[in-house]
């Protein structure tokens, strides 16, 4: 409470909190200049800092599209690629159609021949033991004439 009486004692008779003097002297031109050099190297500098960005927004912007449209080309390519081989299933389906055919009858082919060989084998064991009983057989047995 006393140092808000002595706020009070120090306050001039008329009571004003502030002061306003009508009165320009070089100081008030001087901070004035100050003030609108300031805020014209401010918007002068944010105005070359927006073209700056909107240079650079338009390069990004052209990068995004080159490289879009490369994708889009990319994708065309694929998509026609693959319609191609689409349209050309049918035919390769015949073709391994008729190679598992030539396949099956290789295979075929394969087991009758190892069962004729099998079959000659056993024929040529048996053939053999033929031959070597009957020339057993004729070493033993006196010659007739």
């Amino acid at each position: 409470m006393e140092l808000l009486a002595e706020l009070r004692a120090q306050l001039p008779d008329n009571k004003k909190w502030f002061n306003f003097s009508t009165r320009i002297d070089l100081g008030h031109l001087l901070t004035a200049l100050t003030i609108v050099i300031g805020a014209l190297v401010y918007v002068l500098g944010y105005a070359n800092k927006t073209d700056e960005a909107i240079k650079t927004a338009n390069d990004v912007k052209m990068t995004v599209t080159s490289q879009i449209s490369e994708l889009k080309n990319t994708i065309s390519d694929g998509n026609a690629d693959i319609k191609r081989q689409i349209a050309n299933l049918p035919d390769v389906t015949a073709r391994l159609t008729a190679a598992e055919r030539r396949l099956d009858q290789n295979d075929s082919d394969r087991h009758r021949i190892d069962t004729e060989l099998s079959r000659l084998a056993i024929q040529s064991t048996q053939n053999r033991a033929d031959i070597d009983n009957m020339m057993r057989a004729s070493s033993l047995a006196p010659l007739r004439r």
